[in-house]
C-alpha cells in the first residue's frame, strides 16, 4: 500500500494497519510503514509500535530510524519504555545514540536525567549525548533539578571528554543555561 494512502486511512483502520507491520518482507518496509503511521497513531497504539520495533525490526539501524520517527508523536509516559528500548534492544555505537538524540528533544527533565544514565562507552557518543542534553536544558525553567543536571553534564564532560571540539560544542550548548555558580565548576 503506497504511503500516501496510509495517510488517508481512517483512525479505525490504524490498529489493523499496525498489525500488518510484521508482514513486511524487509526491515525497510516495516520501518517505512511504522514511520508513515506515526503521526496518525492514537496514544493507545504506541505501545504496540514500540513492541514492533523491538520484536519485528531486527537491524539496529532500522530500529533507531523507526524510533526516531515515532519520537515527535510518542506520548510522554512512554519515553521510559523508549529509553529502555534504546539501552537494551538497539545494539551498536551510533544507532542507539542517533535514536537517543532524536527523542531527547521531547524528554522531560527527569527523563533527560535518566537518559544520561545510559552507559555509552565510546567518547564520541558520550559527547553527542551530553551535547543533546545541554541543548535541551535551555528549554526548562531554572530549578534545583536543572542545576543538578547542569552539574552532571559539566562533571561528565570534564571526566569523560578529551576532544576539544566536543568540549566546545557541549559548553556552547550549555552556555545559555549557565549561571555564575556553575562557572566555578568549569
Amino acid at each position: 500500500m503506497p504511503e500516501a494512502l496510509l495517510l488517508l486511512a481512517p483512525a479505525t483502520l490504524l490498529s489493523t494497519l499496525l498489525n500488518t507491520v510484521p508482514e513486511g518482507k524487509k526491515f525497510t518496509d516495516r520501518t517505512r510503514l511504522l514511520s508513515v503511521l506515526a503521526p496518525k497513531l492514537s496514544p493507545g497504539l504506541f505501545p504496540k509500535a514500540l513492541e514492533l520495533i523491538r520484536t519485528e525490526i531486527h537491524h539496529p539501524g532500522f530500529q533507531a530510524e523507526a524510533l526516531s520517527n515515532l519520537a515527535p508523536y510518542l506520548p510522554p509516559d512512554l519515553f521510559p519504555e523508549a529509553l529502555d528500548l534504546i539501552q537494551h534492544h538497539i545494539p551498536g555505537y551510533s544507532y542507539p545514540t542517533a535514536a537517543l538524540c532524536a527523542i531527547m528533544t521531547h524528554l522531560s527533565l527527569s527523563q533527560l536525567k535518566a537518559a544520561l544514565k545510559i552507559p555509552f562507552k565510546h567518547p564520541e557518543l558520550i559527547a553527542k549525548t551530553l551535547e543533546g542534553s545541554a541543548t535541551r536544558l535551555y528549554q526548562f525553567p531554572d530549578s534545583p533539578d536543572k542545576a543538578s543536571l547542569i552539574q552532571t553534564i559539566l562533571e561528565r564532560t570534564q571526566q569523560q571528554i578529551s576532544d576539544e571540539k566536543s568540549i566546545t560544542r557541549i559548553i556552547t550548548a550549555l552556555s545559555l543555561s549557565l549561571h555564575d555558580e556553575h562557572l566555578t565548576a568549569v
